[in-house]
């Protein structure tokens, strides 16, 4: 028996959405939720699973992604430059 093989995405899940999440690393956005480290941010207009690196950030916060850890945003606080 001879089993067709796999396409790239069923190899490689989520490979669109990851390479859209690391087109946003340093863009800047806000918190739409409290990070604890966990939630949700809002990054050019679209909202988006987030973690920090243990850092509680409250709701409203600037934020500016640093790096994409599976399908979710790596943040931590940071104003965009003036």
């Amino acid at each position: 028996v001879l089993l067709e093989a796999p396409t790239s995405e069923e190899l490689t899940p989520f490979a669109k959405e990851t390479l859209h999440l690391q087109g946003l690393v340093g863009s800047f956005g806000k918190t739409v939720s409290p990070l604890t480290p966990g939630g949700l941010v809002s990054v050019n207009g679209e909202r988006l699973h987030a973690v920090t690196e243990g850092l509680i950030v409250e709701k409203g916060q600037s934020i500016e992604v640093i790096e994409v850890r599976g399908t979710r945003l790596l943040v931590r606080p940071g104003d965009p430059p003036v």
